[in-house]
């Protein structure tokens, strides 16, 4: 026990001074972030919180370097040995003075500054708590780092070595995760490009996937560094280190049991292949580039069976199409990518008609080959195939009357309105008249329960009217750990004329009238498991395409 004390006594004696500037700036990061979360009015200077940040994290890893290399662990004529001291003490002493020195202050004030954000004591601490994990978390993974080098210039060395294998490694499996699928029509296979989930309907909540990484990385730390100070030998600990980080990465990926009841909040099933019908929207398909030896189509889906808080988007398809004078052709197919953008349509559309649809219309794109698109100009032919669709949740979280400073608070998270102008667009009077939004999406205070998406949309009830977002203007994000806000400022058009069938077509006067009336709605949305259809369309009419 003396032995302990000594050496975390030495420890903290030494470095006390590193530690208070990394506590005293971390005071100053989080008064920042305070200071703008309760003036709105002022704009966001990101780059000194960040220079405070940065500073930070440095002063972090400096003094976890300096503290774990006082005594190195694989050097024979280290200090420690002559004494003696045994090589737990020795890494009980190093853990506790790391824990004492900066997460535990770390900690103490990310629960004062969450208690000043009106936030619950049990909350607080929880929260904090979390943000601790991290914080030791990382400490971890540097003293390893630092016990298996001998000064700071190893130490920055064999970190950039590892920075370099990790980033060659994830380019070099980026694509295992989003395999492509093949369908075979005709005897030839075509690919159903970016498959990117799997049939399997489990789903595990973000705060559930947040734990257990965490843990897995905590254990992952804690055991390479037992190995290291207990067997002094580098190649055993570079081992250990592979392995056990290697699961921790991996060990997430295959837990399906929640820890939370958070999932969904769905009123009712996600969508399946049995319940869902797809099929063209039966408008004349009309070409929209060429690229290459491709000829690129508007293709429009109509999918029916969607249940109460759901819409659909999709990645692609794979098909064949039989021209008039039964030429056969085979293509392919894939979605926009409006997935956010069609569920605040839907939700909207729910909010305005007090229902909810059971069909939604998508847009998308027909891959066909240049040189046998002649057969089909002006024709009628039969599309047959797969559809690759994945079911979106949406949720409205908030409602906000569109009055600079409105805030409504839901689960630790708050969205607060900025500013409302008009955005005009062009110099004459009869050009296009755009509304700028400006939010502070103001997201904290638990790390385990920051929403990922979501959309925004006006909604005038009065009128029965909705506006969507036309421009995202500007984005700013001020992050510290304890709160993150984002502002965003988003631009609603006039008369929004892109894809009309999906999103009503409904000319909008978006003058100071028309939002007096207006209500701001906040929407997160989340993706369901993605399946395969059937997809047929005996009539799909080929607008007389322009020759190229």
């Amino acid at each position: 026990m003396s032995s302990f004390l000594a050496v975390l006594k030495k420890d903290l004696g030494r470095n006390w001074l590193l530690m208070l500037a990394t506590t005293l700036i971390w005071v100053v990061c989080l008064a920042m972030a305070l200071f703008y979360e309760a003036n709105p009015e002022q704009p966001l200077r990101i780059s000194l919180l960040t220079v405070g940040i940065i500073a930070r994290v440095v002063l972090v890893v400096v003094v976890a370097v300096v503290v774990v290399q006082t005594d190195l662990i694989m050097d024979d004529r280290a200090a420690w040995r002559t004494r003696p001291i045994g090589r737990t003490t020795l890494l009980l002493s190093k853990v506790v003075a790391l824990t004492l020195g900066l997460v535990a202050p770390s900690i103490l004030l990310d629960t004062l500054a969450r208690l000043l954000l009106s936030t619950s004591l049990v909350e607080a601490l929880v929260a904090s708590a979390a943000t601790g994990m991290l914080l030791l978390a990382a400490l971890l993974f540097v003293a390893l780092i630092s016990a298996l080098t001998r000064s700071l210039t190893q130490f920055v060395l064999l970190t950039c070595a590892i920075g370099v294998i990790l980033t060659v490694a994830a380019f070099s499996t980026s694509g295992i995760n989003t395999p492509n699928m093949k369908v075979q029509i005709d005897g030839v296979a075509i690919p159903l490009r970016n498959v990117l989930n799997s049939n399997n309907p489990d789903q595990v909540s973000p705060t559930t996937t947040w734990v257990v990484s965490t843990i897995c990385i905590l254990l992952a730390g804690s055991f390479s560094l037992v190995v290291t100070y207990l067997t002094g030998r580098r190649i055993v600990a570079f081992a250990a280190g592979i392995v056990t980080y290697t699961i921790a990465v991996m060990a997430p990926g295959f837990w399906h049991l929640n820890l939370s009841p958070e999932v969904s909040q769905a009123p009712s099933v996600a969508p399946s292949p049995s319940s869902t019908r797809v099929t063209s929207a039966g408008k004349a398909l009309s070409q929209l580039s060429a690229i290459r030896s491709a000829s690129i189509v508007n293709y429009t889906l109509r999918v029916d069976g969607l249940t109460a808080g759901w819409t659909m988007d999709w990645h692609s398809a794979a098909m064949r199409i039989q021209g008039s004078n039964n030429q056969t052709i085979l293509g392919s197919a894939f979605g926009s990518g409006h997935g956010l953008r069609a569920a605040a349509s839907a939700a909207a559309r729910t909010i305005l008609n007090r229902e909810d649809r059971t069909s939604v219309l998508i847009p998308g794109a027909l891959s066909l080959p240049l040189s046998d698109l002649e057969s089909l100009r002006g024709s009628t032919a039969r599309i047959e195939g797969s559809i690759r669709v994945m079911p979106r949740f949406y949720q409205v979280v908030h409602t906000l009357p569109l009055s600079p400073g409105t805030q409504r608070e839901k689960s630790g998270n708050r969205w607060r309105v900025v500013t409302t102008k008009r955005f005009p667009i062009g110099r004459n009077s009869t050009d296009m008249q755009l509304w700028s939004v400006t939010v502070d999406a103001i997201i904290g205070t638990n790390p385990t329960s920051r929403p990922e998406e979501f959309q925004m949309v006006l909604v005038n009830e009065p009128r029965q009217e909705m506006a969507l977002p036309s421009l995202h203007l500007k984005s700013t994000s001020l992050e510290t750990g304890v709160l993150r806000i984002q502002r965003t400022e988003v631009a609603f058009a006039r008369d929004y004329r892109v894809f009309p069938d999906l999103y009503g077509g409904v000319r909008h006067e978006l003058d100071e009238e028309w939002m007096k009336g207006a209500t701001l709605i906040i929407l997160s949305s989340s993706p369901g498991p993605a399946f395969t259809v059937p997809l047929r369309d005996d009539e799909a009419t080929f607008a007389s395409l322009p020759a190229h």
